[in-house]
């Protein structure tokens, strides 16, 4: 049985926050509406762009703003205050911020793509210590429409990746909050309420592998699965999915292990692996998948 153990993704960058103005605009649909013209920066990038036409209607209908109370018909009404390095971010509008990154990275994990079933770059979690957390203003579940001018609507998940590492100092983001987000991320819930636990049990027959890659977070305990190979048991099963926490293996708990203690663990296991896993979802709208620290 192989499993492959994999580097921390390298992804660092800093934080921002925002107010309705020039730098905000009402969004019809985050998937489907073009880049307003302030949402370029002075960087010039091609445009990666995929065509996902057959999908859609899916996320249309995922992310539909007049079931969520997304206003479409006029701009938001707001503070005429529009620095793109303090304005605020407005749920429900296109908003830009700038972002300087210093000496730390961006401190942003990202989930999704066009070739997930999510469809859109997501952000999954805001680190402690990285520019973002320090800035204040994006939050798990915000949607990354645009960095320094180069359009990641339909981005694969490696596409983005590239872009955010390759991020200058200063770095401009169009971003569109979900109103169902906002109201989620200002109210009391538990931290549990943001995860859907559930076992997964895989029988790994003779001379067939796990199929599993996975990788521990950079300044963070938890291991995640970053790849789940063709031929191999959880292949087979078809449960889990990229980005998914491995909480344990065969009841031995892994939240606090080492990649690598938790890569030698997996790779002896044979027979019937049973493992409990744990599953982001920052609004009940969204499974996330494909997950990677920035």
């Amino acid at each position: 049985m192989r499993l492959d153990k994999q580097k921390h993704c390298p992804y660092e960058n800093p934080p921002v926050s925002i107010i309705a103005s020039s730098n905000h605009k009402p969004l019809h649909d985050p998937l489907t509406s073009h880049v307003p013209p302030t949402c370029t920066s002075h960087t010039t990038a091609a445009s990666h762009a995929h065509s996902i036409h057959h999908k859609q209607a899916y996320y249309s209908s995922m992310i539909n703003p007049s079931a969520s109370g997304v206003q479409t018909s006029s701009y938001c009404s707001c503070s005429v205050r529009s620095d793109p390095l303090t304005c605020p971010i407005i749920p429900g509008c296109i908003n830009i911020i700038d972002i300087c990154k210093g000496h730390a990275g961006l401190g942003l994990t990202i989930v999704g793509g066009c070739n997930t079933i999510l469809g859109v770059i997501l952000i999954h979690e805001v680190n402690e210590g990285g520019a973002a957390h320090r800035d204040g203003r994006l939050m798990a579940g915000d949607h990354i429409l645009e960095v320094n001018g180069i359009d990641l609507r339909m981005a694969s998940h490696e596409e983005a990746l590239s872009v955010l590492r390759l991020t200058p100092q200063h770095v401009r983001l169009c971003v569109y909050r979900h109103m169902s987000t906002h109201t989620f991320n200002n109210q009391a819930h538990h931290h549990e309420d943001m995860w859907e636990l559930f076992p997964v049990d895989l029988q790994v027959r003779p001379g067939q592998e796990l199929g599993l890659s996975i990788v521990g977070k950079r300044n963070d305990t938890g291991i995640f699965v970053t790849e789940i190979r063709q031929g191999g048991a959880a292949e087979s099963d078809g449960r889990l999915s990229l980005g998914d926490q491995i909480l344990s293996v065969n009841g031995e708990d892994t939240r606090a292990v080492t990649q690598d203690y938790a890569h030698t663990l997996l790779q002896n296991c044979s027979g019937s692996v049973l493992l409990e896993i744990a599953r982001f979802r920052a609004t009940p709208h969204y499974s996330y998948e494909c997950q990677c620290l920035v």
